[in-house]
């Protein structure tokens, strides 16, 4: 069985998939300690990410309906086949996935199909669901003229203060439906008809499923563009 290991953030996680998809995946051993140990994690005055043991077994049930993940573990410093880390010493300024699939000479075509698959959608009657991170900002105006005629038609997902700071700011109520587990979090956005949202975990996931999107790219470092049929970037 091949061997993957990464050590975070988590939406870097989620773009490094379609890596480990397309060398015939396996099991993937995730750091608790966020890289603090590895020579590819440290970048300006940061030596980790933020995953933890939390965090890593918040998205183990996710990863692990994956078909082409065996299953998650902790990495403890066992040897790996595929160290994922390297992908920041190959960023892509537009696009992490392609970053990953660089590192092991991989054709970019492996991340146009969907990677995250076998869901139980959870359908709202509202059909649209937004998300919007406090982080990575580029386009105010697009949410102060947008929100305000899908109000009734969509749904926040994120967390409590991520949904007052919208309010807030773009002075508009939006219902908030909460997800419990990141896994629930996925399902609502796998039944959803569109998704709106910055660059962000909750983008990572409808990118991965491959939803009709409308994204709030950010202009210093637009991570995560997918040039699509369906991905509208603003």
């Amino acid at each position: 069985m091949k061997t993957f290991k990464h050590s975070g953030d988590i939406g870097d996680i989620i773009f490094s998939l379609p890596t480990v998809k397309a060398l015939g995946g396996g099991k993937l051993y995730l750091d608790p300690e966020g890289g603090e140990s590895s020579p590819y994690v440290k970048w300006m005055h940061k030596t980790r990410t933020k995953l933890n043991f939390k965090t890593i077994e918040s998205l183990k049930p996710l990863l692990e309906i994956q078909p082409y993940i065996e299953s998650v573990e902790f990495w403890e410093g066992q040897k790996v086949d595929y160290d994922l880390d390297q992908f920041r010493h190959h960023i892509k300024f537009h696009n992490l996935s392609d970053s990953h699939l660089d590192c092991f000479n991989l054709s970019q075509t492996h991340r146009n199909e969907p990677w995250i698959t076998g869901l139980d959608p959870i359908v709202l009657d509202k059909k649209i669901v937004i998300s919007r991170s406090p982080r990575v900002h580029g386009n105010h105006e697009f949410w102060e003229s947008t929100l305000p005629q899908i109000k009734d038609r969509c749904v926040f997902v994120g967390f409590e203060k991520e949904h007052e700071i919208v309010e807030y700011t773009f002075d508009v109520k939006i219902e908030h439906y909460k997800t419990e587990t990141i896994l629930d979090l996925a399902r609502v956005i796998a039944g959803c008809e569109e998704f709106y949202g910055n660059q962000s975990f909750a983008h990572a996931l409808a990118e991965g499923m491959k939803k009709n999107i409308i994204h709030e790219y950010y202009r210093v470092y637009p991570a995560a563009i997918f040039e699509r049929p369906g991905a509208k970037y603003v």
